[in-house]
């Protein structure tokens, strides 16, 4: 049986400049993550994702959990802040950039 995230791998390898495809990978990084490298693999498919569709909100949300979850607090806020002049309803955000600064 393959593990969720080798489709995508298999995917990305046919077609590199779809951003749906990083930010769903990442995704199954994130909550399948058991370690700090499998987070910092969430995280570089994020900024990817974030490279190919910068209006993406939902991908700075959750490439700043990664980096919350990192330790990375300074790379937090502008995440973030980018999340919360975008969708100002979401109150996670909120916690994690209030978070980053603590």
């Amino acid at each position: 049986m393959s593990s969720p995230h080798s489709d995508f791998n298999q995917y990305i390898e046919y077609v590199d400049d779809y951003s749906t495809a990083y930010y769903d990978r990442a995704l199954c990084y994130y909550y399948m993550s058991d370690n700090q490298d499998t987070l910092l693999l969430a995280e570089q498919d994020h900024t990817k994702a974030i490279e190919l569709d910068s209006d993406r909100i939902s991908y700075y949300y959750y490439r700043g959990k990664c980096r919350f979850e990192l330790y990375d607090c300074e790379n937090v806020i502008p995440d973030m802040d980018f999340e919360i002049e975008n969708n100002s309803q979401d109150t996670f955000s909120y916690y994690y950039f209030e978070r980053a600064f603590s």
